[in-house]
């Protein structure tokens, strides 16, 4: 049956997909930015695996996504609180 209404979200409207926007719908903590920190350092870690085979086109790449959690991290708005003064 379809139905006219739209069914509430829980989960936050992502703008663009990240790692970090995953982790974010799961864990909220103090520092907005956290949970793309976290991912960030997953992937440069997932980038150093290999220290003996030397610098592969994965490495680069996981790399650059380590930039881009931090860059869509950085940029992500907070909700903010409203405000009402007399």
């Amino acid at each position: 049956m379809i139905t006219d209404r739209q069914r509430p979200s829980t989960l936050p409207h992502l703008e663009f997909f990240s790692l970090g926007g995953v982790l974010a719908t799961w864990w909220s903590p103090r520092n907005q930015v956290m949970p793309w920190i976290v991912a960030a350092i997953m992937l440069l870690l997932l980038s150093c695996w290999d220290v003996f085979g030397g610098a592969g086109r994965a490495d680069f790449i996981l790399i650059g996504l380590a930039g881009y959690e931090l860059l869509i991290g950085l940029t992500e708005e907070a909700d903010q609180p409203d405000r009402h003064y007399l």
